[in-house]
């Protein structure tokens, strides 16, 4: 299962964005949401999040400071960001924080979850890959610390 934490300052919009798919049906859990960046970072601190959606204007914390916070201390996670304004700016920021997608409101909740489940894929990739990578690197210092005492007798 795949953290996942909706951020978005519209009651009404973020509460649609939890509640219009049955996350949990296609791997997601626990389903967070957040108001603002400020609540986000409390929710990230306290639970494991994968991929994160984010809204751009909020109040407290904007969408931008929140992403950059995130990078400051060093969460991995996919982030997803979404906004009614379609202004250069908001995209170009975007990019140089290395956002993994950019969503303009009004989208379907079928788009998100399209989004959210390639980002689910990718992730699931990287952690497959990781885990043969530790078992390839198991196996060696096995045969290796047996060479190693083998040739390392000075007296044999």
């Amino acid at each position: 299962m795949f953290g996942l934490l909706l951020v978005e300052d519209e009651e009404a919009i973020r509460k649609k964005l939890m509640n219009n798919v049955a996350w949990a049906d296609y791997g997601f859990a626990p389903v967070l949401g957040a108001a603002n960046g400020l609540e986000a970072l409390a929710l990230i601190e306290k639970h494991p999040v994968k991929i994160m959606v984010t809204d751009v204007q909020m109040p407290k914390m904007n969408g931008i400071e929140l992403i950059k916070e995130i990078k400051r201390r060093g969460y991995q996670m996919k982030i997803i960001v979404i906004s009614g304004f379609a202004e250069f700016e908001y995209a170009q920021e975007s990019i140089k924080l290395n956002v993994s997608d950019y969503l303009l409101k009004p989208f379907a909740s079928k788009r998100l979850l399209e989004v959210a489940l390639r980002f689910k894929e990718e992730l699931e990739k990287e952690e497959a890959e990781r885990s043969e990578m530790n078992d390839l690197r198991d196996q060696l210092k096995k045969k290796i610390r047996p060479l190693w005492l083998k040739n390392s007798c000075w007296i044999c």
